[in-house]
């Protein structure tokens, strides 16, 4: 079975639960009484315990990141007539144009919403060149973690944005040497760097292109030879990843092979029940928009009806609801207003 674009969706679409759960319910002090936790551990809520593990979203998307920009570089280079540097710079333009087209879409209709609520773009923002600086999503590259940004949640933009212009010197790396590289990304996933996290999340996103280059996720699936062994195989290492990074590092570091694993479980399983298949990959198409918005939605505008519900099953499913209506609704003006149709990858 394939590992396709509808599998990636799908993929897609269970990190963007994981996401949503771990920013409803972030691990700190100051939300613990935002909710009423259906489960303590002493002062510790069970969904700030699971708000922990689920930050692993952010390496699901990097893998998968990772596994479609090597399919759609190769692709693409196979059938241009662009060689060499031309064809890289027009790769990184589209890349970052699709990127960018959304993002500039939620942009232009949330930020100015926050004068409603009273936010104060002068002080968060301290300079013009700030202001231009998120506008871009390069906030967290300039100034590091929470700093000048309208959406703290944009961070991720800096992590994939610099993925982006260095692809094609990292595809040239990977298909060199595939397990060169790969070892590269280890060591530099368990050294000790004074970087903003870059060298933990570089490893998921060529781990990604290393399973696009060697067709991993179909071996793994002609290895494990029956459905139950793949089921069962996926999931022990689900659990077995989870133990990995709660017991040794309690930290990211172990968020590759975690992720890599959930992506597994997920073809294996998810993938084959229908209705609920369906939902995923819808959503999962839907995945950047939700990215990019619904900070907005749980905490910086909506916050006080979000935790209205006080119950975490509640408040989590009002939030899923909301950003999934949202999240159509902005696809639909992104249909009608054919944004998307200005950029194109030109061959």
């Amino acid at each position: 079975m394939k590992f396709d674009v509808r599998q990636t969706n799908i993929a897609k679409g269970v990190a963007v639960l994981l996401l949503l759960w771990h920013h409803v319910f972030f691990n700190s002090h100051g939300s613990y009484g935002h909710y009423h936790s259906l489960l303590k551990f002493g002062d510790l809520p069970v969904e700030a315990v699971i708000s922990d593990m689920f930050k692993v979203c952010v390496a699901i998307f990097l893998i998968l990141s990772g596994y479609g920009m090597y399919q759609s570089y190769a692709k693409n280079l196979e059938k241009s007539k662009k060689k060499g540097i031309r064809f890289d710079l027009s790769f990184i333009r589209y890349r970052l144009l699709k990127l960018y087209i959304p993002f500039w879409f939620i942009y232009v209709i949330f930020v100015p919403m926050g004068l409603l609520f009273g936010r104060d773009y002068a002080a968060l923002y301290g300079s013009p060149l700030n202001a231009v600086a998120d506008f871009f999503g390069l906030a967290y590259l300039i100034h590091g973690p929470l700093s000048f940004t309208a959406n703290a949640a944009w961070w991720y933009m800096s992590i994939i944005i610099v993925f982006c212009v260095l692809y094609p010197l990292l595809h040239r790396l990977l298909t060199y040497s595939p397990e060169l590289t790969l070892a590269i990304a280890l060591l530099l996933n368990f050294s000790i760097l004074p970087a903003r996290e870059y060298e933990i999340w570089f490893l998921p996103f060529v781990l990604g292109m290393y399973a696009s280059r060697r067709n991993l996720f179909e071996k793994i699936h002609e290895l494990l030879s029956t459905d139950t062994n793949r089921v069962l195989a996926s999931f022990l290492l689900v659990i077995a990843f989870a133990l990995c990074k709660n017991t040794f590092y309690d930290d990211l570091h172990f968020d590759f092979a975690f992720g890599f694993a959930i992506i597994l479980f997920v073809y294996f399983a998810i993938s084959r029940i229908p209705g609920v298949s369906l939902f995923l990959e819808d959503i999962g198409k839907k995945s950047g928009l939700i990215f990019m918005f619904h900070s907005f939605i749980y905490s910086l505008y909506f916050a006080t009806f979000i935790y209205s519900f006080k119950y975490p099953p509640l408040i989590y499913l009002v939030l899923l609801g909301i950003c999934y209506g949202v999240s159509w609704i902005l696809q639909l003006l992104i249909d009608v207003t054919r944004v998307n149709k200005l950029n194109k990858l030109t061959l």
